[in-house]
């Protein structure tokens, strides 16, 4: 759906068919700020990036548009130039500290190929430090949605969800007005549309009741990382 349409659908309601007390500059920054709360709660937009590995390097910046990550591979080519990847464990600075003696180390005696990251800082944080250049990093993460500037832009939401942004710019139209019970109507149906978003969210999962339930960066196969490993064989 275009802002146009979504303004359009705002302004029958307002009963005020074109900009007069109601600008569309004014009604688009409220349309910028509906979907940024509703994205913000359902988060519903996803991206994926990746990034170079130096060796010795710790933190890589993140998007721009980042908001959280979900899942964080490293790729490593075989002898023969076959690509393998492992998932990276998601950790923190206070378990690094608790677990690990120097955890901020770059020390080429330290680096190895990463096994976990943390997030600190705006930054993607490997560990340990990588000890090869030009590896690739693969992230998977929820995104921000992006500004909407002209009535020709497409909305950040699918178009079955777009009732959630248009609930939010009523709600705070109303508020202006002074139509506060027309505004509270407005709010509750927003809500309303927020359950729906986390719903669609999850139903895009179509296979996750039917997944293994164990957390690991190891497939459940062979005993070794560059072909797969199990994660309940043990190797003293």
């Amino acid at each position: 759906m275009l802002v146009s349409d979504l303004i359009a659908q705002v302004r029958s309601e307002l009963q005020e068919a074109s900009p007069g007390y109601w600008s569309n500059d004014e009604l688009l920054s409220w349309l910028n700020l509906a979907e940024a709360d509703y994205i913000n709660r359902t988060r519903l937009l996803e991206d994926k990036a990746t990034m170079t590995t130096v060796a010795g390097r710790v933190d890589y910046p993140l998007p721009s548009n980042w908001m959280s990550t979900k899942m964080v591979w490293y790729h490593k080519p075989d002898e023969g130039g076959v690509d393998h990847q492992w998932m990276l464990m998601p950790t923190n600075l206070e378990k690094m500290a608790e677990e690990t003696q120097d955890p901020l180390t770059t020390s080429t005696t330290k680096r190895d190929d990463p096994s976990a990251f943390w997030i600190w800082g705006k930054t993607l944080n490997l560990k340990p430090p990588p000890k090869d250049d030009g590896h690739t990093v693969t992230m998977l993460y929820e995104s921000k949605p992006i500004p909407l500037t002209q009535l020709t832009d497409s909305l950040n939401v699918d178009d079955s969800l777009a009732d959630g942004p248009r609930n939010y710019v009523l709600w705070h139209a109303w508020l202006k007005e002074g139509e506060t019970d027309r505004a509270m109507q407005a709010k509750a149906e927003y809500e309303s549309c927020v359950r729906d978003g986390l719903r669609y969210k999850k139903k895009q999962m179509g296979n996750l009741a039917r997944s293994i339930d164990i957390r690991t960066s190891k497939p459940l196969q062979g005993t070794s990382r560059s072909v797969g490993s199990n994660p309940f064989y043990y190797n003293p």
